[in-house]
């Protein structure tokens, strides 16, 4: 940490994060290292006066530069970075309105691309792999009504970035909703439905599209018993991977990647079951379901099961 400092209206940090080639957590996950990490944060507020339909208005700017290892001690240019601003504001009644615009770039590195090539009419050769992607522009809206019996949260967004799988350049739009219902102080439900259509930059094209219900159920019986339902449907459809200079299709390890599907259903069961301080007894099961074509529930296979057991009991002497 360079730098922190936390006020009422003006708060900013300062980081940089470094792990290099060789490093290995011996305790906790990191998940990508020979990299450099700069993460430089600022806070502004203003707030309403009491009374006021504008009870405060907050922006963060946030710029993320990322450089390979070697890169950054030897002062050279980043392999990737943003800078992001996002403004919030609340409204009397509990009300929140928030607007995010972003810009970043993305440098591919040649290294992740050593086992691709490209079928050109029908004989393999070497994949040109792209130097980067800059002026990358994205921006979401995003509103959350009070918390009440019925809350909602909704937030629409187009953002431009990278296309790992081709290394080329994606535009995405993000729909995301969320619903949270309590009928009762016992009962309550939550869903929520994140959806994603990423084109091609170059022709318009569609890549991918992806979807991820989700819905919870949490039922308090009485106040030992405890009941919770959690199911997620997870569907990626994918087109056929293809050069983003030619657009023949691309082969990675020897096989051509076609079009694909990917679907899983997911369902996890729990019972809570605690009378007294230090007695408890938790039982649960999950299941993971898979089909061809994503929602139709007619195909549907089962691909792994599970079991969970928690007994204790606190004996008093």
């Amino acid at each position: 940490t360079l730098y922190d400092f936390t006020g009422r209206s003006y708060g900013n940090h300062g980081e940089f994060v470094g792990f290099s080639r060789d490093f290995s957590a011996q305790s906790g996950f990191v998940n990508r290292v020979n990299v450099v990490q700069g993460r430089i944060f600022n806070r502004f507020t203003r707030y309403g006066k009491p009374g006021a339909l504008l009870e405060n208005a907050t922006t963060y700017v946030l710029i993320q530069p990322t450089w390979r290892y070697d890169d950054f001690l030897r002062l050279r240019s980043t392999l990737e970075g943003s800078i992001t601003q996002q403004l919030q504001l609340n409204i009397r009644g509990g009300w929140f309105v928030t607007a995010v615009w972003s810009n970043s770039h993305q440098r591919f590195d040649p290294p992740e691309y050593a086992r691709y090539q490209v079928d050109a009419g029908g004989t393999p050769v070497p994949f040109a792999v792209p130097h980067g992607l800059y002026n990358l522009w994205g921006g979401i809206a995003a509103l959350s009504t009070p918390n009440r019996t019925l809350k909602m949260d909704l937030s629409l967004g187009r953002v431009s970035g990278p296309i790992f799988a081709e290394a080329s350049e994606g535009r995405a739009l993000n729909l995301f909703i969320a619903l949270a219902f309590k009928p009762t102080s016992s009962l309550r439900f939550e869903g929520q439905w994140p959806h994603q259509v990423i084109t091609r930059a170059t022709d318009g094209s569609w890549f991918s599209t992806a979807n991820i219900p989700r819905l919870k159920v949490e039922y308090q019986l009485t106040r030992d018993i405890f009941f919770r339902y959690v199911g997620q449907y997870f569907s990626q459809v994918r087109d056929t991977l293809r050069d983003p200079r030619t657009g023949d299709q691309l082969i990675v390890d020897s096989i051509p990647q076609g079009r694909s599907t990917n679907t899983e259903f997911r369902n996890d069961f729990l019972f809570s079951y605690k009378p007294t301080p230090g007695t408890v007894l938790f039982f649960g099961y999950g299941s993971s379901l898979s089909e061809p074509d994503p929602f139709s529930f007619r195909r549907l296979s089962r691909t792994g099961d599970g079991f969970f057991l928690k007994a204790s009991y606190l004996f008093r002497m």
